[in-house]
């Protein structure tokens, strides 16, 4: 075996890359090589990532395929009820929320756990519109009548402490100030992380391109350091991506149980399929959680002080 970059290759796959230095890492010094096709070491790195990831991740992805694969299953009970501009606005989610999980999944498998989180950053905010509508006309219209392409239509502060108060008020029917500022800082706490690693923020930077706690970047001196598109399959990123792609399956769950409330159908296939789904995500969540437990802890604080 050999360790080219942060993706461990067979031997046979380091002997198709061949160029690597002693210690058998791609370094800044060679990698760079007029002669070496990067996008061929590209491909083969993300190969072999593909094929580890998709093992390690198999309990989160084995979620998202059921979710892809059932969750368009709400269109056979809505295509012949009244189109209203609620369920319009449901359905539209729905998609992005259904395109943008199938996108974060292809990223993590391939090593890009950033880019990743960026994707599911954005389906998080597609999940507080669909929570934050719910089952409100008049904010389904308002939603669909937003004339500023470069602004929110809601804040996310607002809808994260809207969807804080529907939770609590279906497990209790009241909401306490105590209760309801916790409740927001659990759900902030998924959204946060992934904005830190979309933003790039330096504490979570530093982890994913290698660089040390104890310096402002990575250091070249010893040419140890590619400055080139590599994808992660370090053990100590497994974790981030377990949280990544939880929170991904999470917000589409969300958003195809509103679609379904929206929906409103009452017959016993309808019914049915509601029931399979929630009785997925109560699943999901113990699954993901047992799978957690072996995946280490996070290579980066992601507590705000």
């Amino acid at each position: 075996m050999v360790q080219v970059g942060w993706v461990v290759l067979s031997t046979r796959h380091a002997a198709q890359l061949n160029r690597y230095t002693p210690d058998g890492r791609v370094s800044g010094n060679n990698v760079m090589d007029r002669e070496i096709d990067q996008m061929q070491v590209l491909e083969t790195l993300e190969t072999v990532a593909r094929t580890e990831l998709s093992r390690i991740l198999r309990p989160f992805l084995d979620t998202t395929v059921w979710i892809l694969n059932h969750a368009p299953w709400v269109v056979e009970f809505s295509k012949d009820r009244t189109q209203t501009i609620l369920m319009r606005v449901q359905h539209m989610l729905l998609k992005q929320a259904l395109t943008s999980l199938r996108a974060t999944a292809l990223l993590l498998v391939r090593g890009y756990t950033t880019q990743a989180a960026t994707v599911a950053s954005a389906l998080f905010e597609t999940r507080l519109c669909s929570n934050y509508i719910i089952d409100d006309e008049s904010r389904a219209a308002h939603f669909v009548k937003h004339s500023n392409s470069q602004d929110f239509v809601w804040r996310p502060n607002q809808m994260i402490r809207s969807e804080a108060e529907q939770n609590l008020r279906r497990v209790n029917n009241q909401v306490d100030p105590t209760s309801l500022n916790r409740e927001v800082e659990l759900i902030e706490a998924s959204y946060l992380f992934l904005c830190s690693l979309k933003h790039g923020n330096p504490i979570p930077l530093r982890h994913t391109v290698g660089g040390r706690d104890d310096i402002v970047g990575p250091t070249f001196a010893d040419g140890g350091f590619p400055v080139m598109a590599l994808p992660d399959t370090r053990p100590e990123d497994n974790i981030a991506k377990a949280v990544v792609l939880t929170a991904a399956n999470n917000s589409t769950f969300y958003t195809t149980r509103n679609t379904g409330l929206t929906v409103n159908d009452e017959s016993d296939d309808a019914r049915k399929w509601f029931q399979e789904l929630m009785n997925r995500w109560t699943q999901a969540v113990r699954e993901h959680r047992e799978a957690m437990d072996g995946l280490g802890y996070m290579p980066f604080p992601t507590i705000r002080r």
